[in-house]
């Protein structure tokens, strides 16, 4: 009798429960019908087109899919930027200052960017030297999500979009 192991994976593709392996002879059934020794030792994961894979292997460490990247938006010099304009995740933003004039870099969840002057409610809000660069990443940890849409801004208060003398390369990156 052979017992197959359950193994729940979840990740940016969802949640799938991968049918990992023959428990007594240890291998898997591929798609072609025959049977290929897996590593039974887990933890896996699923990648954005299905396929499982144990992680710490080739397949977690890069991909040429381009779904698999996030193709980050990019503003040439100015005071905003729209990284989305529609509920969705940031992964991380930053800025560099080329103004003499210190400022804030300031996540919001909006659809579009505010006029100046506007109030603006932070999702997070980090200081920007006078021509230095602020950043905001959450490296492996989960994205933000935002419910509305991602505005990136450039501004002299954190609650206040204040723009006048600012000038910033804005980069963010969303999915």
């Amino acid at each position: 009798m052979k017992r197959l192991a359950i193994v729940l994976c979840a990740s940016l593709a969802g949640i799938g429960i991968v049918l990992a392996a023959d428990v007594t002879t240890g291998y898997n059934q591929g798609t072609s019908g025959f049977y290929s020794p897996i590593d039974r030792s887990g933890p896996y994961a699923i990648d954005s087109v299905g396929n499982a894979y144990l992680l710490g292997t080739s397949a977690e460490q890069g991909s040429s899919i381009a779904a698999v990247g996030i193709a980050p938006v990019i503003t040439v010099s100015g005071t905003s930027l729209l990284g989305k304009a529609a509920p969705g995740n940031l992964y991380g933003a930053s800025a560099y200052n080329t103004s003499a004039v210190p400022g804030f870099l300031v996540t919001t969840n909006l659809a579009a960017v505010p006029a100046s002057g506007a109030s603006i409610s932070p999702m997070d809000c980090v200081p920007m030297a006078a021509t230095g660069q602020a950043l905001i990443n959450y490296g492996a940890g989960p994205p933000d999500t935002y419910s509305v849409g991602i505005v990136v801004l450039a501004s002299t208060s954190c609650t206040t979009y204040t723009p006048s003398t600012l000038a910033a390369f804005i980069k963010a990156r969303v999915r």
